[in-house]
């Protein structure tokens, strides 16, 4: 398969590789093609910044995986992604995100990013099992 996978690839300040670099490089071993996308990047390209010539932009692909990250906070940085590829696109979220606050969205509340984002996803990868009746309705 074809994937853009949007996420960190730089390490963390213990010299950690990010998840994202160890996930990328299991689906490449599996014999798929990755195209890493910076999440700055696509940030920057989703919010109307000029391309620089260094910047690696998500290619047609299959499917691409978006990884959480509070700076993406709303669906506008999925659904760019969808438009833009024609492919699905997969929200991959490794830590609990849901607080108690969260179980009591309704129609009168703005949610918060991360429901945004899961809410646009095609598909909402998480651990959070029995949570996801307010991601769609």
């Amino acid at each position: 398969m074809r994937i853009n996978f949007i996420g960190n690839f730089t390490q963390g300040p213990g010299g950690e590789p990010a998840d994202e670099v160890h996930l990328t490089a299991e689906l490449e071993a599996l014999g798929h093609n990755v195209q890493r996308v910076p999440r700055d990047v696509w940030k920057a390209f989703v919010e109307g910044y000029t391309p620089q010539e260094d910047w690696k932009l998500p290619i047609e692909a299959d499917i691409n995986i978006i990884c959480k990250w509070h700076h993406f906070s709303d669906g506008k940085y999925i659904s760019r992604l969808q438009k833009l590829t024609k492919a699905p696109v997969l929200y991959f979220v490794w830590d609990p995100m849901v607080d108690d606050s969260d179980m009591e969205v309704n129609v009168t509340e703005e949610p918060n990013w991360h429901i945004k984002m899961g809410r646009q996803a095609d598909l909402y990868l998480s651990g959070e099992l029995g949570r996801a009746s307010y991601y769609r309705k």
